[in-house]
């Protein structure tokens, strides 16, 4: 074994230690072991954890993943994406830096210095999630987000994924998501517009492109066109013709400018010459 992957194993298991002895942050919160202040910061890392130890001992304590620290009114919470464990000597007072994330893509961003005063964790398969993320070694913030968003907001499975993370990453994580819940991997990938501030903590609710393919066989040489109908089966763009397409399998790839679209259900619809539907596929654009 090489050197570098020794250490790295190594690292893993002192990690693994370290986190099988801390206590949790919800447990000590619970039996008064700690007490926390946290506010919005500026930065990267956007949160300021401020926790001391009230015991007469030293103690570590595991700030989880999937922990939401929440504020008064419609501002978003926080929403932690990995294990932090902080290290405290009796009666010690730190302040931890750590990366926050949105925890609902509806609610307005919060003003620095902002406190959150209320925790809890959040739902369990995001909680796994998140674990799972970690134990891969997961850094994409952009994917972690889109995790967060399915959770909170119940955006659709086709947002969650990242340009930053090759594809068996993002394959990996949605197909996680979708056997905790019981739900069909996405069909497509639909992006949305940034929000308008720049601020990656805003979600703009505006659907940009939908990216995917449409696969059929053919039985002769054909003509194949392909267009988006609306529910109610109106054609409502043409996405192009694809002229004299060979017998057999063809698969046609999906970048469709969905910004100027209603929200709502469509279908992409690809069809031969003699108006024949050769394939479909159902988006959401919402």
């Amino acid at each position: 074994m090489k050197t570098q992957q020794l250490i790295l194993v190594i690292a893993c298991m002192l990690s693994q230690a370290v986190q099988a002895d801390a206590k949790s942050f919800g447990s000590a919160l619970k039996d008064k072991e700690i007490k926390f202040e946290l506010k919005a910061a500026e930065g990267p890392r956007r949160v300021l954890l401020k926790i001391k130890n009230l015991l007469k001992k030293e103690q570590e304590v595991n700030v989880e993943a999937g922990r939401f620290f929440y504020t008064d009114g419609n501002i978003q919470p926080f929403v932690m994406s990995q294990n932090i464990i902080v290290m405290l000597d009796p009666g010690e007072e730190a302040e931890v830096p750590i990366r926050g994330f949105c925890g609902n893509s509806a609610w307005g961003c919060p003003k620095l210095n902002q406190k959150f005063s209320k925790t809890n964790l959040g739902p369990e398969n995001l909680c796994k999630t998140l674990e799972m993320m970690n134990n891969k070694r997961i850094v994409d913030e952009w994917l972690y987000q889109q995790v967060i968003w399915f959770y909170t907001n119940h955006h659709q499975i086709g947002s969650v994924f990242s340009n930053n993370s090759d594809s068996l990453t993002n394959l990996s994580v949605m197909r996680f998501i979708c056997k905790n819940e019981n739900i069909k991997p996405a069909q497509y990938r639909i992006k949305y517009k940034p929000a308008a501030s720049g601020d990656d903590m805003e979600f703009s609710g505006i659907p940009d492109v939908i990216e995917g393919s449409l696969q059929f066989n053919l039985e002769q040489v054909s003509n194949v066109s392909l267009k988006v109908c609306d529910k109610d089966g109106k054609s409502v763009e043409v996405l192009g013709f694809y002229l004299n397409q060979t017998e057999g399998e063809i698969e046609i790839p999906l970048m469709i400018d969905v910004s100027k679209f209603p929200l709502g259900n469509y279908t992409v619809k690809a069809v031969d010459d003699f108006g024949h539907e050769l394939a479909h596929k159902d988006i959401q654009v919402m």
